[in-house]
């Protein structure tokens, strides 16, 4: 690969300043015609994304780049980005005229590609914690739901988690007074069925999880009690 393809400025550009780069790492900035894509770079990223990150948040981490000779060319000494490919591509995308860099060109080449492994590796190491993830984006929603979509999830993926994640105590839904009458009026946990149609009942799946967080309730019969107890109380 050689050097990214520079389209003429964005209008998104301009949201952000000069640059775009965090304060902290303005003394990094480099031009983004100083760098050349790692040729075989084994991960595609969502350039896109990273550019709707970019113009939220702006640069808030420096790519890496490392001079050298890489065996898909050789003869050839040049400084590649070793970690940022897509970073630097969204930024070149958003027409930004400088990125922040972190220089490791004092790695031998066989580190420079074995730390090039880890960084496309280190991300599938990982697991996610579904129910902390729901939380984390129903406060960003909560708090300006403009924003989701620049997390890089979409409404529709906190659905998806929040109906994952819903919890037998939390949809107490099993048992009717049709089943067993004495038992059920003798049982210490009575249950309410709410029947919503497709659509209804994802918007209220997605209300329940941010009432939840806003009245810190422990689950969603606690939601409709307090709300209840406010309206009619």
């Amino acid at each position: 690969m050689g050097k990214p393809r520079r389209p003429g400025p964005s209008k998104q550009a301009t949201d952000l300043g000069e640059h775009g780069i965090g304060s902290d790492l303005v003394g990094l900035a480099r031009p983004v015609g100083d760098f050349d894509l790692m040729p075989g770079n084994p991960r595609h990223g969502d350039v896109e994304a990273i550019a709707r990150s970019y113009r939220e948040f702006g640069q808030t981490k420096p790519i890496v780049v490392w001079r050298g000779e890489l065996p898909a060319e050789p003869g050839v000494a040049r400084r590649y980005v070793i970690d940022g490919n897509h970073q630097l591509l969204a930024a070149v995308d958003l027409g930004w005229d400088s990125v922040a860099v972190s220089d490791v060109s004092h790695l031998p080449l066989e580190k420079a590609l074995a730390y090039a492994a880890f960084v496309n590796r280190v991300p599938d190491l990982g697991t996610i914690d579904e129910g902390a993830l729901a939380d984390l984006l129903s406060e960003v929603e909560l708090l300006d739901s403009d924003l989701l979509d620049a997390s890089g999830y979409t409404s529709d993926d906190l659905a998806e988690l929040l109906l994952a994640g819903e919890s037998v105590d939390d949809a107490v839904l099993t048992t009717t007074p049709g089943e067993d009458l004495d038992n059920y009026l003798g049982a210490a946990i009575r249950s309410i069925v709410l029947p919503y149609g497709p659509d209804d009942y994802d918007n209220v799946q997605r209300w329940m999880a941010l009432a939840r967080s806003d009245l810190d309730a422990p689950d969603n019969a606690t939601v409709i009690y307090r709300l209840l107890e406010n309206q009619c109380g």
